[in-house]
Order: C-alpha cells, then sequence, then structure tokens
C-alpha cells in the first residue's frame, strides 16, 4: 500500500534552475512550497507530456510573478523534481 503523502526529492539540477528563478530563499520557498504540498498528496494533479512517458508537467502561476514550469516524475512513494524553466 502507498503512502498517503509522497516523499520529495529535488534535483541538482532542479536546485540550480530555482535558484536562477528566485532571488532569495523566500521567494523559492514560496514559489514550489504549493506544488509540493499538492503533488505529494496527488502526483497525477499534473500533465503527463506523452502518452507512455514517466514525465509529468506543473504550471505554476504566481501572483506577481512571470510563470514557471515543473517537470517530475513520480513512483509509489516519492515525487522527483527534475527540472523548473521560467515562461516568458
Amino acid at each position: 500500500m502507498a503512502a498517503s503523502h509522497r516523499t520529495i526529492i529535488e534535483s541538482r539540477q532542479f536546485q540550480r534552475e530555482l535558484e536562477e528563478i528566485a532571488t532569495d530563499h523566500v521567494d523559492a520557498d514560496s514559489l514550489v512550497d504549493g506544488a509540493k504540498w499538492l503533488l505529494a498528496r496527488d502526483p497525477y494533479a499534473g500533465v503527463q507530456l506523452e502518452p507512455k512517458s514517466r514525465v509529468w508537467f506543473l504550471a505554476i502561476d504566481p501572483p506577481e510573478a512571470k510563470s514557471v514550469g515543473l517537470y517530475y516524475t513520480f513512483d509509489d512513494d516519492t515525487v522527483h523534481f527534475m527540472s523548473i524553466t521560467q515562461q516568458p
């Protein structure tokens, strides 16, 4: 039986990209906290890139900031944040 909340794991690439997007630690946390909460409980909330792909996408549209796209994979126990990109 799967856990009710999956563990979030951030790749080094994700961490580097997040540092580039967010100007300080508080901004970085506030940018992804909602996505962490949501995806730990329901990783199907995003969009699967292709029918057989393991990679999913979640758009994050924070108030007063540019939108970002979060790329992730998941299994029964974990959600792996792979990449985050700022949208134009």
